[in-house]
């Protein structure tokens, strides 16, 4: 709706306002969204748009399943622009990188559970992408014969709901899922009435070896009735946008 409502605006009265826009943030926000993406397909940079869009200089994130600081991440772009959050990596070697690379951000050495803490088991993989706590995802891939599982672990897990609730009192402008099978999971057990990120970037897209990945609309269901609603898609990943907070689908 805000757009519609911008293109019927005169050309200079649009400049103005978008130059107005801008000029709210600070300048190396600008610059750090300017020119570079670090997701996997460009979803830091949809984002970036969004929270501009909304004035939003330093969205608050959390970012489930960080793995590597910089590469294939959907928070970094918004690290590098001055906003700060909480990466949470199972990976203790990744672990250290991040805490390396990453120093402003809260770092949790833990898995995410959907409904206790405790120990669980972890399933390491040569790519360490695909490592993963689901034992099914662990045993899809394994079967593939191109991603054998190097080792298994204990790790400790704490839930969704409990991070969100110690680490984001004044709530959110992000949730970065990619837990490598269990997104689904950690999704239903959101208590949407007391956590409401304004975004949620999560992959939508089943394993595959090839480039044919099923795509799945069953988080889009699950979301829905919580008033979350598909903002962009990039196939492999979708991000959803809570209506209560925007006020509108069409931004």
């Amino acid at each position: 709706m805000m757009r519609k409502i911008v293109r019927l605006l005169p050309n200079s009265i649009r400049l103005a306002l978008y130059r107005r826009l801008r000029s709210a943030f600070p300048h190396h926000f600008r610059v750090e969204y300017a020119d570079e993406t670090f997701s996997q397909c460009g979803e830091d940079r949809i984002l970036a748009f969004l929270f501009i869009q909304l004035a939003i200089a330093t969205p608050r994130y959390l970012d489930v399943g960080t793995w590597h600081p910089c590469v294939d991440n959907n928070t970094y772009l918004f690290y590098r622009a001055g906003a700060k959050g909480v990466c949470v990596e199972p990976n203790p070697d990744l672990a250290l990188l991040i805490r390396e690379k990453r120093p402003r951000d809260e770092l949790l050495n833990v898995g995410v559970s959907a409904e206790k803490s405790g120990p669980c088991h972890y399933y390491l993989f040569e790519d360490c992408q695909h490592n993963t706590f689901d034992a099914e995802e662990a045993a899809a891939r394994a079967r593939s014969g191109r991603q054998p599982i190097l080792k298994e672990m204990s790790v400790p897990v704490v839930t969704l709901e409990s991070i969100i609730t110690d680490y984001f009192p004044d709530g959110l402008e992000l949730l970065s899922l990619d837990t490598e099978g269990l997104d689904l999971a950690l999704l239903k057990s959101l208590n949407y009435e007391k956590h409401r990120p304004l975004a949620i970037c999560v992959e939508t897209v089943g394993f595959s070896e090839t480039l044919a990945k099923p795509k799945s609309n069953v988080i889009t269901s699950i979301l829905a009735p919580h008033g979350y609603v598909p903002y962009a898609d990039t196939f492999v990943n979708t991000i959803y946008i809570d209506t209560k907070r925007t006020g509108t689908v069409a931004l």
